[in-house]
């Protein structure tokens, strides 16, 4: 009974190291890929969607003003940065995507 946990310990212990494999740096293209990783973004337009103000609350059009609700077709993308917090200055964060200037 002594030794019942070292004959179970050591398995274990073989299994997990056993299992890691090196892949390299994560630098590698994905299988199936030519020109590396790559990440995409697609946009939605919805016309129903809720009308927001400067701070992202949802607002009603006042009596007796218009609005206008947009039909995008298309939209072109100049420049995409992902940051981490709402108070990240623009450019701080990591910026994936910058069309030429």
């Amino acid at each position: 009974m002594k030794y019942f946990w070292l004959f179970l310990f050591i398995p274990l212990i073989a299994i997990s190291f056993s299992a890691c494999t090196e892949d390299g740096d994560g630098t590698e293209n994905p299988p199936g890929t030519e020109d590396g990783p790559m990440l995409h973004f697609r946009f939605a337009f919805d016309e129903t969607q809720d009308r927001l103000n400067n701070f992202g609350n949802v607002v009603e059009i006042p009596a007796g003003n218009a609005a206008q609700t947009p039909d995008f077709k298309e939209m072109s993308i100049h420049y995409i940065e992902l940051a981490p917090t709402q108070w990240t200055q623009l450019g701080e964060g990591d910026v994936v995507y910058s069309g030429e200037k």
